[in-house]
């Protein structure tokens, strides 16, 4: 009876260990799933920003401008020479502006979504590992149970002198593993 308990109890407590085991790689999946979607989410936010901040330096730009040739206008200047060519520098400058402010927009976006896919990868692998510890747990629990529960080899009298490899006979001293088993004779 209290053999049959004792099976009963190992494969409960196996298969319990088992299947949190694969439900704590399942949440890992899911988490890394949620993660990814939180980080591409985040990606598109970071570059509708950088769209609108170099929209915004564009607009300024244009300002600039536009006082520029107020001002050229009001001291009697032309569009000519040196106004002009200071004109053509500012527009130059204020356009590598915005496009260095929507690049960095973009590599930062790039960025949180390559976090992304790595943050699924992960769950993903943490799914496989989990399922793989499950394994490992139940194959070793069936393992130990055999040993524990398989009849001994030998005589009759469990002496383990059957042929089984189990004891050896050096100069009149034995040795073997008969103590291996949880510290049974066997």
């Amino acid at each position: 009876m209290a053999t049959a308990l004792a099976a009963l109890a190992m494969a409960g407590g196996t298969a319990l260990s088992a299947y949190s085991t694969i439900q704590g790689g399942k949440e890992a999946a899911e988490t890394g799933k949620i993660q990814q979607q939180q980080l591409e989410n985040e990606a598109k936010s970071e570059q509708l920003a950088g769209l609108d901040e170099s929209g915004l330096k564009r607009k300024e730009g244009r300002a600039l401008t536009a006082s520029q040739i107020a001002a050229i206008s009001a001291s009697g200047g032309g569009m000519v020479g040196s106004n002009l060519v200071l004109m053509a520098e500012s527009a130059k400058n204020v356009e590598m502006d915005a496009s260095i402010i929507s690049r960095n927009a973009d590599l930062r976006a790039k960025s949180l979504k390559q976090q992304g896919a790595w943050a699924r990868y992960e769950g993903q692998l943490a799914r496989r590992n989990a399922r793989m510890r499950a394994f490992a747990n139940v194959a070793q629990s069936a393992g130990q149970a055999y040993l524990m529960f398989r009849k001994p080899k030998g005589d009759g009298e469990g002496n383990g002198k059957g042929g089984d490899g189990s004891n050896v006979n050096i100069g009149g001293s034995s040795f073997g593993n008969s103590m291996a088993v949880y510290g049974r004779p066997g």
